[in-house]
């Protein structure tokens, strides 16, 4: 007969497409990032920039992000670095030292129209009245201050323990050091603790390597169970409290609340692509 598992004392949470939609409508966007515009205008005034030049510089540096990241698959990349070189792929020359005001600009036009659901914040209330502690674990390129500057202004901040992102250590889920230094921070060992988050790899394989319990969530996007099955499938991240007393006990093939075999999937949703890294 198996041992127990270890009493949960934490959960730890990935960020994009788990509690926020990480996405914005392309016009949306261009209608917000006037003063990124201005800001080149300015410093190349024989060269006025296009109005979707926001939506090129983005697409370049994710494009050059991706073989970074098929290149080593661990390492985070450099995000000012990769947008000078964007911008100079379109004619702006700018001094790196002006480059992260520019990759602030940016970001700002599109985070401020980012929303967090009411039903996600009384969750993560739901979860601290139960005495967890909640920690934050997310790939993100965007520099770690204006991602911790964001968490603030969407009202996620208060609730966490401990924060890391992907941009500020180095290294990307699912390398084991990003999730152990959450789990340093907040004192716990990878069998006190649960994951949950929208990938397979990144948030069910690679805290199962680990050692924690793993949680999938399908609320805005949806990836099949692997091979290392999570030990449940989520509709919605508001589900989860009720979910963690039951579904994370071991259990046999079959009963209700059994880490859910590859090819399971929650029902009448749809498949959805995201837009950025987090």
């Amino acid at each position: 007969m198996s041992a127990p598992p270890a009493p949960l004392r934490a959960v730890l949470l990935d960020l994009g497409y788990t509690l926020v939609r990480w996405e914005v409508a392309d016009d949306v966007r261009l209608a917000s990032c006037g003063a990124l515009l201005d800001r080149l205008a300015a410093a190349q005034p024989g060269r006025p920039p296009p109005a979707d030049l926001v939506l090129r510089l983005e697409q370049h540096v994710l494009g050059a992000a991706r073989v970074a990241y098929a290149q080593d698959h661990y390492a985070e990349v450099d995000n000012h670095a990769l947008f000078a070189a964007a911008l100079a792929e379109h004619g702006y020359t700018v001094p790196l030292a002006a480059v992260g005001e520019l990759v602030e600009l940016e970001h700002a036009a599109f985070a401020r129209h980012l929303q967090v659901a009411p039903a996600t914040l009384a969750t993560l209330a739901a979860l601290r009245a139960r005495g967890l502690r909640l920690g934050l674990v997310s790939n993100a390129l965007t520099p770690g201050p204006l991602m911790r500057r964001t968490l603030a202004a969407l009202g996620l901040a208060d609730y966490f323990d401990a924060v890391v992102f992907s941009s500020e250590i180095g290294v990307r889920k699912p390398a084991p050091r990003i999730y152990q230094a959450v789990l340093a921070a907040l004192g716990v060992a990878p069998a006190e603790a649960a994951f949950v988050g929208d990938r397979v790899r990144e948030d069910v394989e690679g805290p199962r390597a680990l050692g924690m319990r793993a949680i999938l969530s399908h609320e805005y996007r949806q990836e099949a169970p692997g091979a290392v099955a999570p030990h449940a499938v989520i509709a919605a991240f508001a589900d989860l409290p009720a979910r963690l007393a039951r579904a994370l006990q071991p259990r046999e093939p079959g009963q209700q609340g059994a880490p859910c075999r590859p090819g399971c999937r929650a029902s009448n949703l749809s498949r959805r692509d995201a837009r950025r890294t987090t």
